[in-house]
């Protein structure tokens, strides 16, 4: 009896180890959204007031792992605005991000100031690039009470009364961070538009390591990004996308897109739904669905995955929604009077 205690014991501790060896793997990356189109500010910050309207507000909610352990959890919120009229083609934006995973509740929360301006190659502004930098701060934050050691098993059971044996006196962290940025856009009609870009994220690599003995810089990451929009029919359009991802030892490929159908073409009372599938390659693949309800866009998706840990995750990967709000109208337009002479 005392033997089959034993391994049990065993296998529960080389399960932490385990998961604790996934995540060093995963403790460089950064928070990522399957609908990387509806994070445009997480994707690229030259698409800070890449839009068309004056204003833009967005909501972005994950959920995943709920099948195999405590659900990581992401929100984002972001606000953007094509600038004031004395500043011409520039953008400004703030965003918020927060991230909890895990038994240890590992949470970090990030800040950003952004700032994007449009060069256009023609008066009308159909084709041009734009450059964007975000400056931010974030915050790391770790529960240690929720973490079992090997050191803390008394030869029975797993006893809280143990020491660690490891340094656990720092619980939060602060640091800087700087994101640049870069995109080429052509708008050859209303439903045919053509976008690409690149940013860096991360480029001061700033120090994550919750022991100050140590250095853990972050490694940047890096986005390449393309999305095409193109009329296949007088009510469908298809847009195909991809992303390219690139972080320390960290790749993944994300290629997908979605059929639009517009059932209202009536600016003042547009309607279009999207059906669309997605794929990361090697991880896990996903359908989304979404809807154009005047200024709102709203999307769902779900992933299936299919990765190594299929055993565990029984296909069940994680759902996401989108939410975004343009205002087309936000600044008045100014008008000119003319003074009238003081004796009339």
């Amino acid at each position: 009896m005392k033997a089959k205690l034993y391994i049990k014991h065993l296998l529960m501790l080389a399960f932490i180890k385990l998961c604790l060896f996934f995540a060093q793997d995963v403790y460089a990356q950064d928070i990522h959204f399957s609908q990387f189109l509806s994070a445009p500010m997480n994707l690229n910050p030259a698409h800070t007031g890449y839009f068309e309207g004056n204003l833009r507000a967005v909501a972005n909610y994950r959920r995943q792992w709920n099948s195999i352990t405590i659900p990581y959890q992401t929100f984002g919120l972001s606000i953007d605005t094509k600038g004031l009229p004395q500043i011409k083609n520039t953008a400004f934006g703030l965003g918020v991000y927060n991230d909890q995973t895990g038994d240890s509740k590992l949470n970090t929360f990030s800040g950003t100031i952004a700032l994007a301006q449009t060069i256009p190659f023609n008066k009308k502004s159909t084709q041009g690039i734009t450059l964007g930098v975000h400056l931010g701060i974030t915050q790391r934050s770790i529960n240690y009470s929720g973490l079992r050691f090997d050191s803390q098993y008394d030869g029975s059971a797993h006893n809280p009364n143990l020491s660690s044996n490891e340094d656990l006196s720092m619980q939060r962290i602060i640091y800087p961070n700087v994101h640049l940025g870069i995109a080429w856009f052509k708008h050859l009609s209303n439903r045919k538009k053509l976008n690409i870009g690149t940013a860096v994220y991360h480029i001061n690599r700033p120090n994550q390591s919750f022991f100050s003995a140590n250095s853990s810089p972050l490694d940047p990451r890096i986005n390449l990004h393309g999305s095409f929009q193109t009329p296949i029919s007088k009510n469908i359009d298809f847009l195909p996308a991809m992303l390219f991802n690139l972080q320390g030892t960290y790749t993944a490929i994300t290629f997908g897109g979605s059929l639009k159908y517009i059932l209202n073409h009536n600016p003042s009372y547009y309607r279009a739904v999207y059906l669309g599938f997605w794929n990361r390659a090697g991880d896990a693949g996903w359908f989304s669905l979404g809807m154009d309800y005047g200024n709102f866009y709203g999307c769902i998706s779900y992933d299936i995955n299919y990765s190594p840990l299929v055993d565990a995750s029984n296909l069940r990967g994680g759902v996401e929604v989108s939410l975004i709000y343009i205002i087309k109208n936000f600044l008045p337009k100014r008008k000119k009077y003319l003074s009238c002479p003081d004796f009339l």
